[in-house]
């Protein structure tokens, strides 16, 4: 389902970030924003997944860039910002959706899959 500007408001001329936007929840809130008229940066750490998002947004006749993004790194992280400011002049919306799930008994998780789960 796309939503329009009925359903959420108009966010025509405004400008999402959107990470961990290649597909699932987060590619489905970048549909959404985009029907209620918003243009999208896709901040996904796969580079190709992440500009097949930005193409299904533009198809809905809307701009969107694909910014490759590890939201583990804060200086990455800043490089994105600084990207989306350069292409668009302005970030309005951002949705922090990037995120791993690790299906394991919580007793079974090392040290590590933890810290990498929770980074």
């Amino acid at each position: 389902m796309i939503w329009t500007q009925d359903d959420i408001g108009d966010l025509s001329g405004r400008v999402a970030v959107v990470t961990g936007a290649n597909g699932g929840l987060g590619l489905e809130t970048t549909k959404a924003l985009a029907g209620a008229g918003a243009h999208i940066a896709i901040a996904e750490l796969d580079p190709a997944t992440g500009e097949d998002a930005a193409a299904e947004i533009r198809a809905l006749g809307r701009e969107a860039i694909s910014v490759p993004t590890n939201v583990r790194s804060s200086a990455n992280v800043d490089a994105m910002a600084a990207q989306v400011m350069e292409h668009f002049g302005r970030i309005d919306i951002l949705v922090s959706n990037a995120g791993i799930a690790h299906c394991v008994a919580a007793e079974e998780t090392s040290d590590d899959e933890w810290l990498r789960v929770i980074d």
